[in-house]
């Protein structure tokens, strides 16, 4: 393990889930790691500007080319992003769309060296179609993906003050409406899938967690 270099990038809310389930997976792995959230970052898009061409870094100065010297010295990435509306959240889209586009020209892909996991969180639980989109960027830069997670994350509705009475808000989709929040009604690593009372068919997120690490 002393040979392995971790890199492990989150595009959630500080201290939230996606957060803290990059964590946990990269301490199982026993490896030496380090971690970059893009919330730290004023991330821009691509604008196809070309500037990238010859030496297959950005042009613009906001950070992104740091995570992928980063990324080009690593053995390995791990990647946690939300779910909004049934895909993955525009702040790890525009990651992923930057890296890809300066990695393809004339066919260097410097990530291709790299195995990955993406771990995709999602109020309804399954986080399917944000997996979906990042394994294409994944398979773009030729990075090897070893292991896709879906892990059931809480909705912001349950901290805005208005989530047990909103007629449209995440809360509703697992609670009936006016159902007073609890502690033990909010998904944690801990707590997956809160308003489901017989488990015996959820996932043990914990692990899954440790599976995927062995994957690395």
């Amino acid at each position: 393990m002393a040979d392995k270099k971790i890199i492990g990038i989150h595009s959630g809310r500080k201290g939230k889930i996606s957060e803290q389930a990059l964590h946990y997976l990269l301490n199982a792995t026993a490896a030496s790691y380090k971690i970059y959230a893009l919330n730290e970052l004023h991330l821009e898009t691509c604008d196809a500007c070309l500037g990238c061409v010859s030496t297959h870094r950005c042009v613009k100065k906001d950070g992104i080319n740091t995570i992928v010297d980063a990324l080009r010295d690593a053995t390995a990435v791990v990647f946690a992003a939300p779910e909004y509306w049934d895909g993955v959240h525009a702040k790890a889209r525009a990651f992923w769309e930057r890296v890809c586009f300066m990695s393809r020209h004339n066919a260097a892909f410097p990530l291709r060296h790299l195995n990955g996991i993406i771990i995709g969180i999602s109020g309804q639980g399954e986080a399917k179609n944000a997996i979906r989109d990042l394994s294409v960027f994944f398979e773009d830069a030729r990075i090897t993906i070893t292991d896709t997670i879906s892990v059931h994350g809480a909705y912001a509705c349950f901290e805005c003050g208005f989530g047990s009475m909103c007629k449209v808000g995440g809360v509703r989709e697992m609670f009936p409406q006016c159902t007073e929040i609890m502690p033990e009604s909010i998904p944690t690593l801990a707590n997956q899938y809160p308003h489901i009372s017989e488990k015996q068919n959820t996932p043990d997120i914990f692990r899954r967690l440790n599976s995927a690490a062995k994957t690395l």
